[in-house]
């Protein structure tokens, strides 16, 4: 069995918050992480970002890193949103932006309607490819 200190909101006393799962031998199960970004370096075509999970304000730095590090080993880069979960206004503003400077290095593969809807809504529709 587990036991834990748990801060109250006084911040002066502590509670005991025992881990019932734990003490039941019963393992927990994994997280998936809430973003993942891989690059798969296309040889002659387009290097690939494959983009999972979820895209918040907090892994939009995580994704302009690897975009540009993307863009420094190809010529152009397809971001694959297939398994992506969420995306925030703030990572297709991020996207819209760094394509913006040269259109022709970025594409974005989008297959759920409500991620091709911000890009368009954002004015980078034409960003969007088929798989």
């Amino acid at each position: 069995m587990t036991i834990a200190p748990f801060p109250t909101d006084d911040q002066q006393s502590t509670i005991d918050v025992i881990d019932i799962i734990a003490s039941a031998g019963v393992p927990r199960p994994q997280r998936n992480p809430l973003f993942g970004c891989t690059h798969e370096r296309g040889g002659v075509g387009p290097a690939r970002l494959r983009v999972t999970g979820e895209i918040d304000p907090a892994a939009c730095a995580d994704l302009l890193h690897d975009l540009d590090r993307a863009l420094a080993d190809s010529a152009r880069v397809t971001i694959d949103l297939t398994e992506v979960t969420f995306i925030g206004s703030r990572a297709v503003g991020m996207i819209a932006d760094h394509a913006f400077v040269d259109t022709s290095r970025v594409a974005v593969v989008a297959p759920a309607r409500a991620t091709r809807l911000l890009f368009e809504l954002f004015g980078a529709g034409h960003l969007l490819i088929d798989g």
